[in-house]
């Protein structure tokens, strides 16, 4: 069975005191899990107490008495008591095998801390790489104890950055840079996928990344046109309707059967009529019209037929045509219909034509079933009126409910940029706070970087600009500074054109005095638009997508990138 992270932990804890360093336990994990490895955690526990200079320098001149309780600390977070410490102190079992048989023997809440020690000390090897700091890896596990508040408390100082040889808020830093890079991501897959949002970032700052600023302009303009169409909400209209459906049928009841017939015909033609607006208003109807139009004039059939008579129109264009065939009579249209039976663009013309011919057929339909109530009596007279009143609401309402479906759409867009920009604005307040907290001071890349001497610097570098504008850190990157590139990149410690095209990468080059960061904005194989001298003199091209960062006065070889971060070592 596999030897785990977390037993190889309980050694460093136990034993050195301290979480793993993650290149220590990644060696150990490796040696003790190799195929035909003939170590094992007995010889691994030996090899600690008998042949590292740490545990040497910590434990080696320890009474025995004093070690039991040293590990008794490490292990349980508590001094033993009086007959532990002289049970084991009395005894000959060595200090390796005291840590098996201390663990082999602990009650359950002594588990539960070592427990706890162990998943903290995995977290900080995880969490900080090859930023290993020896002070730190003591700090983060000294005051873990049984208590789920202690493992949080532990994590929080992790999170913060607040142990020696951290990124000082470095989580609050990369909380900042998630949100903001949400916020892009939201807003450029607006601009490309809505159009009234394209429209409006075109029409403010044209970047490609629709703001909340921007969203909003596009809201009010709906929220215009749905109070143009009517001030009062979709509840109101629709009992307007209903109050006027019951003026209509109490209006019906005064006619005639004749009457009756004629309301019920005026009625039919309303509805038709407004079925054949609503299919020419609908919204992809202009691109359908302007294709088909487009189409046939295109075709080389019709265009045969220029001049030619047919029903009562003399074809020339399409738009002509389309005009004369909503005029024309049935009996014409099918005329119409026969002469450009062999034209092949046809049939996507008529299909379009026949929307334009149903608004001027149920139009005259409206007016003269219409002619007949208003010649009729007074009570005829009346039910038109009504029934007028009625369809000019159920219109109002369509659309109000049309325009309301827009505004809502709009609506939840800017709903969800306002709270990404909060999340933004509440990481971006964190981490005001826990740089202020640290003493270190943060600086973020606007065209240059500047160190303040005696403090710890986190320089925050966003995105990678193309070109030449790259970025110049002064003289005094040192120890304790950090220059903060983000998380998803790959460091490549061989030259720029043996590059990983599959992946983001960051390169360190020596040029001169200076050392160079060169970070790709875009995933390169074995060119990224940019060569380097023998002299370290790197050439770019005006569209390479790459960021050179100097570091002033600096070796490349004392530089580290580890989880998104370029730290002196």
């Amino acid at each position: 069975m596999a030897v785990t992270s977390a037993q190889v932990q309980e050694l460093y804890v136990g034993l050195l005191g301290r979480a793993a360093d993650k290149a220590g336990l990644d060696y150990w994990l490796g040696q003790l899990n190799a195929t035909g490895s003939t170590l094992t955690l007995e010889n691994l526990r030996a090899n600690f107490v008998n042949e590292q200079a740490e545990y040497a320098a910590t434990y080696g001149n320890l009474a025995r008495a004093d070690l039991v309780k040293a590990i008794y600390t490490n292990l349980f977070e508590r001094t033993p008591t009086t007959e532990e410490v002289n049970y084991w102190a009395n005894g000959s079992v060595s200090a390796d095998q005291m840590v098996v048989a201390f663990l082999n023997g602990a009650s359950a809440a002594d588990k539960q801390v070592v427990g706890n020690k162990v998943f903290v000390a995995e977290a900080y090897s995880t969490s900080t790489g090859s930023n290993y700091n020896a002070a730190a890896a003591k700090a983060v596990v000294a005051d873990v104890n049984g208590t789920v508040a202690s493992v949080n408390a532990a994590l929080a100082t992790l999170e913060s950055g607040g142990l020696a040889g951290q990124v000082p808020a470095l989580a609050q830093l990369k909380a900042v840079q998630a949100a903001e890079a949400a916020k892009v991501a939201y807003g450029t897959e607006l601009f490309k996928a809505n159009a009234a949002m394209k429209a409006a970032d075109v029409g403010g700052d044209a970047n490609g990344v629709v703001s909340t600023t921007e969203a909003t302009g596009v809201l009010t303009t709906a929220q215009g046109v749905r109070t143009a169409i009517s001030g009062d909400s979709t509840a109101v209209i629709q009992a307007k309707v209903a109050s006027s459906t019951t003026v209509v049928e109490a209006a019906r009841t005064g006619l005639t059967a004749a009457e009756k017939t004629s309301a019920t015909a005026y009625e039919t033609a309303v509805a038709a009529k407004a079925a054949a607006a609503a299919a020419v208003s609908a919204a992809n109807y202009s691109v359908e019209k302007g294709a088909a139009i487009g189409g046939l004039d295109a075709d080389a059939a019709f265009q045969a037929l220029n001049g030619t008579t047919a029903g009562g129109v003399t074809i020339g264009t399409a738009a002509a045509l389309m005009t004369g065939y909503a005029g024309a009579t049935a009996a014409e249209r099918a005329q119409i219909d026969t002469a450009l039976k062999d034209v092949g663009a046809y049939a996507a013309f008529k299909a379009v034509a026949v929307k334009e011919a149903a608004v001027t057929d149920t139009t005259a339909a409206v007016t003269s079933t219409g002619a007949v109530l208003s010649g009729g009596s007074s009570a005829a007279q009346a039910f038109k009126t009504a029934a007028d009143d009625k369809a000019g609401l159920e219109t109002t309402l369509k659309s109000a409910q049309a325009e309301d479906v827009k505004v809502a759409a709009v609506k939840a867009i800017v709903d969800q940029l306002t709270q990404l920009d909060k999340v933004a604005t509440d990481a971006g307040t964190a981490l005001t706070k826990a740089v202020a907290d640290s003493g270190a001071v943060l600086d973020e890349a606007t065209g240059g970087f500047a160190v303040t001497a005696n403090k710890a610097d986190v320089l925050y570098f966003g995105a990678p600009a193309t070109g030449a504008n790259d970025l110049v850190v002064a003289a005094g990157f040192a120890k304790g500074d950090f220059l903060v590139l983000g998380d998803g990149y790959t460091f490549n410690s061989g030259a720029l054109t043996t590059g990983n095209n599959n992946a983001l990468e960051v390169f360190f080059i020596q040029n001169g005095a200076n050392a160079q960061v060169v970070v790709e904005a875009k995933a390169f194989g074995s060119s990224n638009g940019a060569t380097v001298d023998a002299s370290g003199v790197i050439t770019q091209a005006a569209d390479d997508q790459l960021a050179v960062i100097t570091l002033t006065g600096v070796n490349a070889a004392d530089l580290n990138f580890s989880n998104g971060v370029v730290s002196f070592v």
